[in-house]
């Protein structure tokens, strides 16, 4: 199986666990029908760009926490 493929099946799953999570929390809040769509796309999408900020970020921080407590390189 050549890697783009697996990605996009990586992919697939990991937004559709993600879509399962949310309708999930909607129909436990007590949104019922149509609305449990209306909630589950803007959560889904949500958690998404959230992570999408927050890996980079985790990334600088990462970077900074090292510089900070490890001596420079002679």
């Amino acid at each position: 199986m050549e890697p783009k493929r697996i990605f996009i099946i990586l992919n697939s799953v990991f937004t559709l666990s993600i879509s399962l999570v949310s309708l999930g929390i909607g129909y436990a809040g007590g949104v019922r029908g149509e609305g449990l769509l209306a909630v589950s796309i803007p959560l889904t999408f949500g958690v998404l760009v959230a992570l999408g900020q927050l890996i980079p970020a985790g990334i600088l921080l990462s970077s900074f926490v090292r510089a900070y407590f490890l001596p420079p390189k002679s």
